[in-house]
This record gives structure tokens, sequence and C-alpha cells, in this order.
């Protein structure tokens, strides 16, 4: 059951670790690819999360909490995100779930202009704008927003590869990495790729 989240022996007196699979381990128990004691040990409290793409009338909430999360993080002031922005991200399919918007809210903290997160300052993949024939067939959907969003960073550091680097948490040697494997070009302070 995709989304299983399982919960160790948790008591209100000590907080234990949780387990948590995309799997159906009751399946992969029944199928000798899962040990079943350690299935037993282990399916104490099974909690059923269903994918973002299926609540998206938390997106709103959740996109508040991440902006106060990054502005306490990196001693931003609080942005605010306009209703046409939630509107896209409520549309998206949120291929990486709640992790994925959490990134995407980060990035854009530290990489918009202005005190609101317009639809513009969206990548490409989530405004719906780019179409599926037009990208690279080469990379998946994850890869193109990858892109996008390496290159939306590059460009507000005006170039810079130390302060990509810095912006979305990555070792420089990875971002020149990314930089080779998409195609992006930094030319005197502006971005562009090829693909």
């Amino acid at each position: 059951m995709p989304g299983l989240v399982l919960a160790v022996r948790a008591s209100f007196l000590s907080t234990e670790p949780v387990a948590a699979t995309n799997r159906d381990l009751q399946a992969e128990v029944d199928a000798q690819r899962f040990h079943k004691d350690l299935f037993y040990r282990l399916a104490v409290v099974p909690v059923d999360i269903p994918p973002l793409r299926e609540r998206c009338e938390d997106i709103p909430l959740l996109v508040d909490h991440f902006v106060a999360q990054a502005a306490a993080r990196y001693g931003l002031a609080d942005r605010r995100f306009a209703s046409e922005t939630l509107a896209h991200l409520q549309r998206h399919d949120w291929p990486g779930n709640v992790r994925g918007l959490r990134n995407l809210v980060e990035s854009l903290m530290l990489t918009g202009n202005g005190d609101t997160i317009e639809p513009s300052d969206l990548p490409e993949t989530i405004r719906g704008t780019e179409r599926l024939s037009e990208r690279d067939p080469g990379l998946s959907l994850a890869e193109s927003s990858e892109r996008d969003l390496i290159s939306r960073t590059l460009r507000s550091c005006n170039g810079n590869v130390t302060a990509t680097a810095s912006a979305l948490g990555l070792a420089k040697s990875t971002v020149y990495a990314k930089l080779h494997r998409y195609d992006i070009h930094v030319d005197l302070g502006s971005v562009r790729s090829s693909r």
C-alpha cells in the first residue's frame, strides 16, 4: 500500500524510531522478499499517508509552514505566495511529495525577489507552460525541474557557482557536475541552457 508508514512502539513517555516505506510490506512478506518476523516487529501502528497530489487542500498550509521555516533558518523576511501561485502548486502532481514542495518553497524564498511569490517565479514544469514535447526527452520531469532550479538559482546569484552551491545546500563540485550534466553555461554573469 503506497504511503504506508509503520510506527515502532511509540509511547507517550519515549520517542521511538519510525520506519517508513512506499511498498506493501505484507505483499513483500507473501512474496518472501521481506522477513516475516521483522514485519511483525515493525507493524505496530500502521498509518496510511496519501500522496500530496491527493490532498492538495493541504498545500497552502504546508507552504505557510515552509515559508516560516525558511525565513527562520536563513534570516529572511516572510514572503507571501500569490493565490495564483498556490493554484499552480495545487494542480502540480508532486512526484517528490511533501519533500519536493518544501525544497521548492525554500528555493523560492532564497532566489525570489519582492514580498510576493508570483507564478512567474515558479519553474516552468510547475507553471505548466513547458509542453512535454518541448522538454528534453532524455530528462525525467524531476531532472528537468532540477535543471530549471539550478539555472534560476545560478541566475539569481549572477553566475557565481560558489554562491549557487551555498544557496542550494550542495557542494561546489556537485553544482559543477550538474552544470555539465544539464549543459548549463555560465557566460559573464548570465546563465543559459542549450537544451
